[in-house]
């Protein structure tokens, strides 16, 4: 009787060191901690964030939008979620204001602002747009209108699409924008220049196995890629041979999320220390600025 005991237990040692070796997902990723709270968004007007990207002309500080319906106005925070200033976009309409990126452009010594009116609920506009301003240095509580606004307007090559993430490549100023509700969703890209006096058309590149992405970011320093949904986090890192499309094609790792009532923004810290998220007001939930932060694995990290 003994024996088989012995010998029981010896066999449950066995099948749980296969198991462990017959590759079980990791649910515990490595690179990045798990999220901390940066404070709750001190501004009221901004209750539906739906974009964030951090600034390059304002160090430390990040660029948001609201959602559709919003005023046109894109608003910039500290890294506590702090209300610094306010861009007024006159003469423009929040039709469907979905994402917003901030990086290189027609002059190569300066950043801009992108905001992605990309929206499209119910698949019926042909047309997209994509609106372009230098990036402006804030003062704390500045209010400023800006006029001198680049449209870049566009048609997917492929219909009529619904998309929320949009991001941008700052060594080419390539534009890349994923749709949203399909089971596998597409990567379209509109290389630079990108012409204001036409309308434009954005190239499909790739079907990607996600589905429901509602932001993205792109590290150009580090060569990594964030894609979110409303449950998940995904991640990329390039090698110097790899395009952006290329990398794409690769199996994306999933890192840590604290779950959001209503999540669509994403970015990295503009000094690779880690990475944002933002979720709109929803289910009585106050938006809150969440970090995390990268784990440092050796000295060439910090």
């Amino acid at each position: 009787m003994r024996q088989n005991i012995i010998l029981l237990f010896i066999v449950l040692i066995f099948f749980t060191a296969c198991g462990k070796k017959a590759g079980q997902p990791v649910t515990e990723n490595t690179l990045f901690t798990n999220a901390i709270v940066s404070n709750n968004l001190d501004y009221a007007k901004i209750n539906e964030a739906s974009g964030l990207d951090a600034g390059i002309v304002n160090k430390g500080k990040f660029w948001t939008h609201n959602d559709s319906g919003g005023d046109p106005e894109v608003y910039l925070i500290d890294s506590l979620g702090k209300h610094v200033g306010t861009v007024i976009l006159e003469g423009l309409v929040n039709r469907d204001w979905e994402d917003i990126t901030v990086g290189t452009g027609p002059e190569k010594d300066k950043s801009y602002v992108y905001v992605a009116e990309i929206g499209d609920n119910n698949a019926v506009h042909d047309v997209k747009y994509i609106y372009r301003f230098e990036e402006p240095l804030l003062q704390q509580d500045q209010v400023l209108t800006i006029t001198a606004i680049d449209t870049i307007a566009f048609q997917f090559d492929d219909g009529k699409r619904d998309s929320e993430a949009l991001m941008i490549d700052d060594a080419t100023s390539d534009l890349y924008i994923f749709s949203k509700r399909e089971k596998q969703i597409s990567l379209y890209t509109l290389p630079f220049p990108q012409r204001t006096d036409t309308f434009l058309i954005a190239t499909k590149q790739l079907t990607m196995e996600l589905t429901q992405i509602v932001a993205a970011d792109f590290n150009v320093v580090t060569g990594e890629v964030l894609l979110k949904n409303y449950d998940s986090v995904y991640y990329w890192k390039r090698n110097e041979a790899e395009s952006i499309v290329e990398l794409l094609r690769n199996k994306a790792q999933t890192l840590p999320y604290e779950p959001e009532p209503q999540g669509e923004s994403i970015c990295f810290d503009p000094h690779g220390k880690g990475y944002y998220t933002v979720s709109e007001e929803a289910k009585g939930v106050k938006p809150a600025l969440l970090f995390y932060k990268r784990n440092l694995i050796n000295e060439n990290d910090k």
